[in-house]
Parts: structure tokens; sequence; C-alpha cells
């Protein structure tokens, strides 16, 4: 580490090598042209565990987004047919008191 760094950064070039990362990589090099930065940057090593990345936990948590939101969604439309269940009904019975209606007009 230099006395002169502002700045300690954590990379994960050697971590991740992956292209899909690079803009992480070009935005650290300029940051280190720019400024005094003490990089690090460990190398990856298979430990026999897995390390959940952060966009991988972010999948996850979106995909239980997703099914919690259809769920929901089932809730609403279970709703509704109840809803239109009980609409159903009432039309029934309207229907009914118009056919009473109808039969008492005509005995008349």
């Amino acid at each position: 580490m230099s006395s002169g760094a502002r700045v300690l950064m954590l990379s994960q070039r050697r971590l991740m090598p992956l292209v899909s990362r690079c803009l992480s990589y070009e935005i650290e090099d300029v940051i280190r042209r720019v400024d005094a930065v003490d990089l690090v940057a460990p190398a990856y090593r298979q430990l026999g565990i897995q390390v959940v990345q952060p966009f991988a936990l972010a999948q996850v948590l979106l995909n239980r987004l997703g099914q919690m939101t259809k769920q929901l969604e089932e809730l609403d439309r279970r709703q509704d047919l109840s809803k239109l269940a009980e609409l159903k009904k009432q039309l029934a019975w309207l229907e009914e008191k118009l056919e009473d209606q109808d039969r008492h007009a005509e005995s008349r």
C-alpha cells in the first residue's frame, strides 16, 4: 500500500474475469488514473464453497417477487370471480323480480 493513496479499491477483476464486467474494470482504471488509489484484487481460488454473487442474489429475489406477484394476481382473480358470482346472484334475483312483475302485470 502506498502512503499517498486516498482510496482503497477492492477490485473483482481477478475474481470474475468476465467480459460482462468490463465496464466495472474500466471505471476502476479511470479512477486509478485520476486519483491516488491502492488497488486490492484478490485472485480467484476454488474453496469448495459457493459464494453468492450480488447479481445472483438479486435474480433470486426478483424471481421470488415475480412468484409473489403471480400469487397476488391469482388472489385478485379469485376475488373478482367471487364478486362475479355475487353479481350473477343479484342479476338472477333482479330477473326473477322482473318476471314476477311481468306475471303480475299480465294477470291484471
